[in-house]
């Protein structure tokens, strides 16, 4: 089971937006792309080590130790970029339970602990500042 997170949403700042026109056509905007999702990705692995990194802070187990997500570390690998054209890009991760860890369950009531950069369908902060960095380093570099 595949679990993508979608944002319909166009997270560029208007200036970067204008940068990115003049950036190889389709060829260059893929590449924009897939350096959004490489930051998000970056920042979802991070989210498991560096509690600073998460989209909100994560709900302490039911007795009360910290939660680690860390069973065997296969969560904290998963997420990966799945696809990027000159439209979007798709990241997420492929564990079958990694959507429940992400926004939280409904039949077995297990609260969200987001550790991709995302709450509520927005990206925090602080991934929209990285990706605004990354994107305006690589539109440089293009250019």
């Amino acid at each position: 089971m595949k679990i993508e997170l979608t944002l319909r949403r166009d997270i560029l700042s208007p200036s970067l937006r204008r940068l990115a026109k003049g950036v190889g056509g389709a060829g260059g905007k893929t590449r924009l792309h897939k350096a959004m999702g490489e930051v998000v990705v970056q920042t979802a692995k991070s989210a498991f080590n560096d509690p600073s990194e998460r989209a909100r802070a994560w709900r302490r187990l039911a007795d009360g130790r910290p939660a680690r997500l860390r069973r065997n570390n296969h969560l904290a690998r998963s997420p990966r970029v799945f696809s990027a054209n000159a439209r979007e890009v798709k990241v997420g991760s492929n564990l079958p339970y990694a959507a429940v860890h992400q926004l939280g369950g409904k039949k077995k009531p297990i609260p969200a602990r987001p550790y991709f950069p995302f709450w509520r369908r927005k990206p925090t902060a602080r991934v929209r500042r990285r990706t605004d960095k990354a994107l305006r380093r690589m539109i440089e570099d293009l250019r």
